[in-house]
C-alpha cells in the first residue's frame, strides 16, 4: 500500500504561477511580465494625446487589455478554483511509468506521453502537450524515484 501525501491548494497556485511566468520560454516570459504593464503605459500616454476619439477609445482598450493581461493567471486561478484544491495522493514511480493515486482513482502515466519534463527548484513539470502539464512538488517523491526522472531528463530530454 502506497503512503498518501498531501498536496495543498497554495502550493498547486505557486507551481501554476512559477509555470505561467517562467515555464514557456524567455520570449514568453518577456511578455507576459512586461506585456500588461507596458499596454497600460501605452494606453496611458495615448490618452493624454488623444487626438482624435479613435484614438481615446483605442487608449481606453490599451488600458483595460494590459489591466487584463496583469491579472489574467489570477483569474485562471479563480475561476478554476476546484482545480487547485488541496488533496491526499501517492506517487510511484518506475523506469517507465508514474502511477498517482488519489481517494478515488489510480493513474498510470507512461514517460513515452511527455513531451518534455522540467526539474524546478521545488517541483517537477511534465508537460503532455502544449496547455497542459503536471506538476509534483518534490517533496511528494522518494529519493529513488527523483533519481529515476533525473535520468530520463538526461536521457530522453537534455535537448534544450
Amino acid at each position: 500500500m502506497l503512503r498518501m501525501k498531501t498536496i495543498y491548494r497554495k502550493e498547486k497556485i505557486k507551481m501554476f504561477l512559477q509555470d505561467y511566468y517562467f515555464g514557456y520560454g524567455k520570449w514568453i516570459t518577456l511578455l507576459r511580465l512586461i506585456g500588461g504593464p507596458g499596454l497600460i503605459l501605452i494606453g496611458l500616454d495615448l490618452y493624454r494625446k488623444g487626438f482624435d476619439k479613435f484614438s481615446v477609445a483605442y487608449s481606453g482598450f490599451c488600458l483595460l487589455y494590459g489591466i487584463y493581461m496583469i491579472f489574467k493567471p489570477y483569474l485562471w486561478v479563480l475561476f478554476r478554483l476546484d482545480n487547485y484544491r488541496t488533496e491526499n495522493v501517492a506517487i510511484q514511480i518506475n523506469e517507465d511509468s508514474l502511477l498517482l493515486t488519489d481517494d478515488k482513482n489510480e493513474s498510470k502515466i507512461g514517460f513515452e506521453t511527455f513531451k518534455k519534463i522540467f526539474d524546478r527548484k521545488s517541483y517537477y513539470s511534465f508537460v503532455i502537450s502544449k496547455s497542459q502539464r503536471l506538476r509534483i512538488p518534490k517533496r511528494l517523491i522518494d529519493n529513488n524515484g527523483q533519481g529515476i526522472i533525473e535520468n530520463r531528463i538526461k536521457t530522453h530530454y537534455n535537448n534544450v
